[in-house]
């Protein structure tokens, strides 16, 4: 992790031991998805939670950590895809290039959300070039 850059201090409140332990995940397996995705080293004691990291990484991280902590008091249960996802999305939020909001795969029972800018890349690809299987 980074440790250049300033320290920002948070705390989550109302302080529950039980929600912070799940907020945190099995050997902290969710605050290192967010070190990993934002380039930050996050230290915590209680609900004290610093970042470390540029200002706009530890922005993010924070924001994650509170909008984390948001689902947690109302479900009392985190998992791993609800954290990959809510990165994903903090991340493109913050990407003015990305397209990623307005794509869509319609399909003839539901419709498929693209996640990413690599995923818009690759269904792009897709629809431009014709696949011909021969037997």
């Amino acid at each position: 992790m980074s440790s250049a850059g300033t320290k920002q201090k948070i705390k989550l409140l109302p302080h529950d031991p039980e929600k912070i332990k799940i907020l945190c995940g099995v050997c902290d397996e969710y605050l290192t998805a967010i070190e990993d995705h934002f380039h930050v080293e996050i230290k915590h004691r209680d609900h004290q939670f610093s970042i470390i990291g540029s200002p706009d990484a530890q922005s993010n991280s924070a924001r994650a950590l509170l909008e984390l902590y948001d689902i947690v008091k109302e479900t009392q249960q985190l998992s791993i895809e609800e954290v990959h996802a809510l990165l994903l999305r903090i991340g493109e939020s913050n990407d003015t290039q990305s397209p990623v909001a307005s794509r869509q795969i319609v399909l003839a029972e539901r419709k498929i959300q693209l996640q990413n800018a690599k995923q818009i890349e690759y269904i792009d690809a897709i629809q431009q070039h014709t696949v011909t299987f021969a037997y």
